[in-house]
């Protein structure tokens, strides 16, 4: 599709490629979980990882910062 309709006529190729499942839950709001002393999930961002992940690693970084 890049190839077909973003750069027709134009030959491309990516540096990295990303896969990831979607997380949906009864609720809205995301999983933000420390799992380990040194580890910490972000999940169940609903399709809107794009959107609010930026969010979702601030809040992942603070929890890591304060040890909670």
């Amino acid at each position: 599709m890049a190839e077909e309709v973003i750069f027709p006529g134009k030959k491309i190729s990516w540096e990295m490629e990303w896969t990831g499942v979607m997380a949906f839950g009864s609720k809205k709001l995301p999983i933000i979980k420390r799992i380990s002393p040194k580890s910490v999930v972000g999940a169940r961002l609903g399709g809107m990882g794009v959107a609010i992940g930026w969010q979702v690693g601030k809040e992942l970084s603070e929890v890591l910062r304060k040890g909670n």
